[in-house]
């Protein structure tokens, strides 16, 4: 029989590992903690072994657990905030559209938000005669969050616009670093909206020529680059915008041009187009998308039609068989007594409204010089908020009349309009802004939310158009 010694326990020849096994088992026998997932939710620690109690292992376990789950929800956390960040960018590109050769339209990004339209058109304006100022004001928390908002700064002139992108490019404006590209093309006005060292309020003659060749530069595919109205009564007829150089020396080059080929006949355009070949100033010969030369065909056709220089004929024409018809430009007597009409609005009297309206629509053969006239005297730099009104209310009569006004091609003032219409309101928030009085810059708000809910009651435009122009009043 085997003996063992008082207080050792009896040897049962174990090896070393059976031992260390049976003194790990011991520790955690006497080691065992309740478990805080308990039914009864009962501490009592002689309960321990029936209730499951979880030792170190399961301890170590659970926190594996939930550090594992705590990572994989912060990463979650930032793959969102990731995937926000590049919709937001998605967006700002889709704002920003791509330079098509002629836009003179610059989207930036980066302001700081207590920039305004007269400080961003102040820190761009040097670069030359600016067309329009917007800036993107955030609507929701959430964009108000982002501490910068973006805008856009259209010039008169290409030139200028390229100028301003160089420099402006990762400048600072306000405190912030910006960042310019180019944005979508939009219509260029008659008039700018600001002129750099306190001008008159009109650009330079070599401006205004390249603005006219701006806005008339992008590709049609048709004959003279005519473009497809969409008005009611437009039938889908291509039509040739014909509008006077604004530099006066081409102007006068092709009346002389024009005058002498139907002097000589077409021998001495032959002649011309070989020996000018290569110079510039003879572009309108060649280029048959210019501008320039479809004002020249347009003279050339008039004058042969027993035109005078001063003096020519309201109707519309078609110069050949299915081909685009031409509706005559305004010309430059008859624009500056519209011009003058215009200004005489200055307040709510119906007197001088219905005259300008009248003046409107008889011109409205010239549907674009009209619409420019009218926006560029709501927009003009320096007019005061009682005049902005009127002017707006004059727009308004235009409009609502123009559909039923027994004028030929009285239609086309509405799609006029609705191309030139985003700049001017834009100028309107910005004079909204800079009201200091409370209850004068609320009455302003008030009456142009007014105007545009008349026009959506009477649908001259598309909802997304009218909210697009009331989102500076909101």
């Amino acid at each position: 029989m085997l003996k063992r010694k008082a207080g050792r326990p009896l040897s049962l020849g174990l090896g070393p590992a059976k031992k260390q096994q049976q003194q790990q088992q011991q520790r955690e026998t006497r080691t065992v903690r309740p478990s805080v997932f308990a039914a009864d939710g009962d501490d009592d620690d002689n309960d321990d072994d029936d209730r499951g109690g979880a030792g170190p292992a399961e301890a170590e376990a659970e926190a594996e657990a939930e550090a594992e789950a705590a990572a994989a929800s912060g990463k979650t956390r930032q793959m969102d905030a990731f995937l926000e960040e590049l919709r937001h960018k998605q967006e700002r590109r889709r704002e920003a559209g791509a330079d098509d050769g002629a836009t003179t339209n610059l989207y930036v990004s980066g302001l700081d938000p207590a920039v305004d339209e007269q400080a961003l058109c102040a820190a761009f304006g040097r670069f030359g005669a600016v067309a329009s100022v917007k800036i993107m004001w955030p609507r929701t928390d959430e964009e108000r969050g982002r501490l910068h908002n973006s805008g856009f700064v259209s010039f008169m002139a290409r030139r200028s616009a390229e100028d301003a992108l160089r420099a402006m490019d990762g400048a600072a404006v306000g405190g912030h670093v910006v960042r310019v590209g180019w944005g979508r093309h939009v219509p260029v006005p008659a008039r700018p909206l600001f002129v750099p060292d306190g001008g008159a309020g009109e650009a330079d003659e070599d401006e205004e020529a390249e603005a006219a060749q701006c806005a008339a530069a992008v590709p049609t595919g048709q004959p003279f680059n005519a473009r497809a109205e969409s008005g009611s009564g437009s039938d889908g007829i291509a039509e040739v915008h014909v509008r006077r150089p604004g530099d006066r020396r081409v102007a006068r080059l092709i009346h002389w041009t024009a005058e002498h080929v139907i002097r000589h006949g077409p021998e001495f355009e032959c002649l011309l187009l070989a020996r000018t070949r290569g110079d510039p100033r003879f572009r309108f010969l060649r280029d048959s998308a210019a501008a320039d030369h479809a004002y020249y065909r347009w003279r050339m056709y008039s004058l042969l039609s027993g035109d005078t220089k001063a003096h020519w004929r309201r109707q519309m024409f078609f110069m050949y068989d299915r081909g685009p018809v031409w509706p005559p430009g305004l010309g430059a007597r008859a624009r500056a007594r519209l011009e003058r009409r215009v200004r005489l609005v200055t307040g709510a009297a119906r007197g001088p409204i219905a005259a300008a309206m009248a003046a409107a629509l008889r011109q409205a053969h010239a549907a674009d010089d009209v619409a420019d006239v009218v926006c560029g005297a709501l927009a003009a730099p320096g007019a005061a908020p009682g005049e902005r009104l009127a002017r707006l209310l004059l727009a308004s009569d235009i409009l609502h009349n123009c559909a039923a006004a027994p004028v030929a091609g009285a239609w086309r003032l509405r799609d006029a309009f609705a191309a030139r219409l985003r700049a001017a309101f834009d100028c309107l928030g910005a004079a909204h802004r800079g009201i200091d009085a409370r209850l004068k810059a609320e009455h302003f708000r008030r009456r142009v939310l007014a105007v545009l809910a008349v026009w959506e009651a009477w649908a001259l435009f598309p909802r997304e158009t009218i909210q697009g122009l009331a989102g500076g009043f909101l």
